[in-house]
């Protein structure tokens, strides 16, 4: 199992079996404990960085007890868990929020370990912080299934979503390229799926680069992960893609020297989002993505599209956040450094200025 809560502004879904499943009424075990888990929570702050509350929700079975987030200004985040009488009370510093964008808050618990994580992640930054605490309450699975269906339970206006799992989450940046995709290598195109650790595969110029390597993650299809499609055959591609909004892609042509005066920009797909070449995919509550980290960052041709392997600047900035991750198993000395060819990246404004060129071809 994995995902077993997740609550929109539209709606929320609760199944102890894994999201997907028929939704759960009441539970077989009211009382019974999640040891292991993970909060996640997408949130766009204030302008103005003024405190708010994230989370809110209270309850008096199967025992007394309350779970709050809240952004204490630029201050730091801080999450109160209330069982019983006792109480924890967890802060992580947010000096560094972003002054607009979402950030995706975690915290994940090992209770019979005795540890815990709180994170904050601004896939716009690049910027991930997280801090690591001890002696956790395990989640209670009717405070789960609380906080996804109590229409009591308080989400701030700015949350897009909120999602439960019963596995201790990865932080940080995520796969975000559908498996079914293919890439180029020297024996021909190959799905991404099937590609393993010390195969070789071909970068936007022909050259061979090693997978050190590749993964996939199932996470939450709501706001920063809800997926796209890249429509065939605009942006080079020969077969429709499917990405995270997360995912970047490489734009060139006269339009992009026209208005940055250089010959490739790199976008995140969701900027792309908004006319008939990248548009909403059809999903259910849970998407899987895969990625790839390669010996050196390079481009690659991805079903013809120019897209970025994934991007880890935010672990090798702070080695220390890599165990927290979905690379965790991977030895620091492995991991690549720099950008793919430092190309500018653009942000929201400049994206949709470029938009209104028309459709681009990589």
């Amino acid at each position: 199992m994995s995902w077993i809560g997740l609550r929109d502004p539209a709606a929320g879904q609760f199944h102890p079996g894994g999201l997907g499943g028929t939704p759960a009424g009441a539970l077989a075990d009211e009382a019974a404990l999640l040891p292991q888990g993970s909060l996640l929570i997408e949130f766009t702050p204030p302008d103005d960085q003024s405190p708010c509350e994230i989370l809110s929700h209270s309850a008096t079975r199967p025992w007394p007890g309350a779970i709050t987030l809240t952004h204490l200004g630029d201050q730091c985040i801080e999450l109160r868990h209330r069982q019983g009488a006792a109480e924890r009370v967890f802060m992580l510093d947010a000096a560094w929020l972003p002054d607009s964008g979402p950030v995706l808050i975690g915290f994940s618990w090992d209770a019979p370990n005795r540890k815990a994580v709180l994170s904050a992640y601004s896939p716009r930054t690049e910027r991930l912080v997280a801090a690591e605490l001890v002696a956790p309450f395990p989640m209670g699975l009717s405070e789960a299934r609380g906080l996804t269906l109590d229409r009591h339970a308080r989400l701030n206006p700015d949350v897009a979503f909120l999602a439960i799992s019963d596995q201790v989450e990865p932080i940080g940046p995520m796969p975000s390229l559908s498996g079914r995709a293919t890439v180029e290598t020297p024996d021909g195109p190959r799905k991404i799926s099937d590609l393993l650790p010390g195969d070789t595969i071909l970068d936007q110029d022909g050259e061979p680069v090693q997978v050190h390597w590749i993964g996939t993650r199932r996470v939450p299809a709501r706001g920063t992960f809800a997926p796209l499609v890249m429509r065939a055959p605009y942006h080079g591609l020969d077969q429709d893609l499917i990405v995270s909004p997360q995912q970047k892609v490489r734009l060139c042509g006269p339009e992009v020297e026209y208005s940055f005066g250089t010959d490739c920009v790199a976008v995140a797909a969701g900027l792309l989002a908004g006319d008939t070449t990248v548009i909403a995919a059809r999903s259910g509550p849970v998407v899987s993505y895969c990625q790839m980290v390669l010996s050196r960052p390079v481009a690659i041709r991805v079903s013809g599209a120019v897209v970025e392997a994934l991007d880890i600047g935010a672990l090798t900035r702070d080695p220390s956040l890599l165990r927290h991750s979905c690379l965790r198993a991977m030895p620091v000395e492995v991991l690549p450094s720099g950008k793919a060819g430092q190309v500018p990246v653009l942000d929201h404004h400049s994206a949709r200025a470029l938009r209104q060129f028309g459709r681009f071809y990589a």
